[in-house]
């Protein structure tokens, strides 16, 4: 299956490149002599110059040059499908928009805070764009929204947008960004599949807990079954595994807790390794075949068949070695660790967890079995039976789980508000409270009243008058919790940056 192409990657070089980009071609377009027009049928193709005065060779020309294709040639269909978005919900995104600007109402009443003011025509054009396209409009897209007498223009601008390959570019930012998504995150892990993964669930509009409870429970090679690559990014670190996973989804950092109880807050050691225990029998390597049971309902031992499988790729690798030196060449490296990435492997076999050597708390000894535990709440009664990675799976993403609805609710008001509820977004935590607590629980029930669908919820905050206002500076050193009474003004970030430049000069900036 070909990958999407996408303008969003994660290997962007920041705003350094983007300079010097800039200066190149300035240069390049300053010390560029008058050339006839274009070519018929070739627009954009420049004849071949002809040779500067003074020059001693008069036969010497400077080589053609011709631009690229994304910047000549407009694009000839959209770069992706995406689900569409139903415009006759409009009514009921109004209602829920209604009742969030009720709640920050109230609390600006009891505190003397004014809303902000409301945004323009042309500040609202150029903030849709940027916060749901990552990118600002076309003159066309502009001129178009300004001249419209729609009454409803702006509803219909943001669900276009959100129903095009723009969304799918600037929500994989956010996910590229927290799933800490790259082409090769170790030596032998070969992620392009992955991330072709994640825009295509991102433009099916697939529901949030679905999407991260595929990532969490697929077995197979990442070319067969893509999602297997959120659980290789910390391939080989199980204990660091359990604590991403819990901060990028439950917002909380129980990372400390690995090797100490938590100095203020009410995570101890034990809790961590009851909650490590039930990923335990995570395994990557060759598929791993069970053997059978000594008793009904007993769990088999795990088998060698990951080790002997490694052994047999490192055996494949030192064999081709030795032909390649005989005929005198030599194994290019690349290949060798794409052979081994192709073997490697996700699957998983109940595993007793055991308390590390230096485990020193005093309701457990070093060598002791850990059974598995959630720190709150309750496995989901269909999932009691399952695996202990499964489990696990289930009760992160549980319709009742408020963490889980809580944080990605922090995280998308953040994306759209420049500020979290909860600051920092993954630091859910008695001791470091909600600024706005009644509106962020509103936030968590919009979140599963709406069957987390995520595209839907930031229709519902961008349909608010809140969102609508125009940008407010706010001090991120300041001990006084920003009141949202308007968006707060925040700098591009470098994604935004290099896709607006590409909507100034290509005419397919998808390309």
């Amino acid at each position: 299956m070909p990958s999407l192409p996408c303008a969003s990657r994660p290997h962007r070089r920041g705003l350094a490149v983007v300079v010097a980009v800039v200066v190149a071609v300035a240069a390049l377009v300053a010390a560029a002599p008058a050339r006839p027009a274009d070519p018929p049928g070739e627009p954009g193709a420049a004849a071949p110059a002809e040779a500067p005065r003074g020059r001693k060779n008069a036969k010497e020309k400077r080589p053609a040059f011709k631009l690229p294709a994304a910047i000549r040639r407009p694009a000839e269909a959209p770069a992706v499908s995406v689900a569409p978005v139903d415009p006759l919900a409009r009514p009921a995104v109004r209602a829920a928009a209604g009742r969030i600007d009720a709640i920050l109402a109230a609390r600006h009443a009891a505190t003397g805070v004014a809303p902000g003011a409301p945004l323009g025509d042309e500040p609202f054009v150029r903030r849709v764009f940027l916060d749901l396209g990552g990118r600002i409009p076309t003159h066309d897209e502009t001129v178009a929204f300004l001249e419209s007498t729609d009454p409803e223009k702006r509803d219909a601008l943001v669900e276009r947008i959100l129903a095009s390959p723009d969304w799918v570019s600037r929500f994989y930012d956010l996910w590229a960004d927290t799933l800490r998504l790259a082409e090769r995150p170790q030596r032998d892990v070969w992620s392009e599949p992955y991330l072709d993964w994640v825009k295509r669930s991102i433009a099916a509009n697939r529901p949030y807990d679905q999407w991260v409870r595929e990532m969490l429970t697929a077995d197979g090679k990442m070319w067969e079954n893509p999602a297997v690559g959120f659980q290789l990014r910390d391939e080989g670190m199980p204990l660091p595994y359990v604590d991403n996973t819990v901060r990028v989804f439950l917002g909380t950092q129980i990372g400390c807790a690995q090797c100490h109880d938590h100095p203020f807050e009410a995570w101890t050691q034990h809790q961590f390794y009851e909650l490590a225990a039930f990923t335990s029998g995570l395994r990557t390597g060759a598929p791993a075949r069970p053997a059978k049971a000594k008793a009904k309902g007993e769990q088999a031992a795990a088998p060698d068949g990951i080790e002997k499988a490694s052994r047999n790729a490192r055996a494949l690798v030192v064999e081709t070695r030795k032909r390649a030196e005989k005929e005198g060449k030599r194994v290019d490296n690349q290949f060798v660790q794409y052979l081994q990435a192709n073997g490697l492997t996700v699957n998983f076999l109940e595993r007793p967890l055991k308390l590390p050597a230096d485990y020193h708390a005093d309701d457990a000894a070093p060598g002791d079995t850990v059974a598995p535990a959630v720190p709150w709440g309750e496995i989901p009664a269909d999932a009691r039976d399952l695996d202990g990675r499964a489990r696990f799976a289930a009760w992160v993403t549980a319709r009742d789980n408020r963490h889980f609805s809580r944080t990605i609710a922090n995280r998308l008001w953040k994306m759209l508000f420049g500020v979290g509820i909860v600051e920092p977004i993954d630091d859910f935590r008695e001791g470091n409270p909600p600024s706005h607590p009644e509106l962020l629980d509103h936030l968590a029930d919009e979140i599963v009243r709406l069957d987390f669908d995520l595209r839907e919820f930031v229709r519902v905050v961008v349909s608010t008058d809140a969102w609508r206002r125009r940008a407010i500076p706010h001090d991120e050193a300041s001990e006084t919790p920003y009141a949202f009474a308007a968006p707060a003004l925040r700098r591009l970030s470098a994604e935004q940056l290099w896709d607006s430049l590409l909507t100034l000069v290509a005419r397919d900036p998808q390309a």
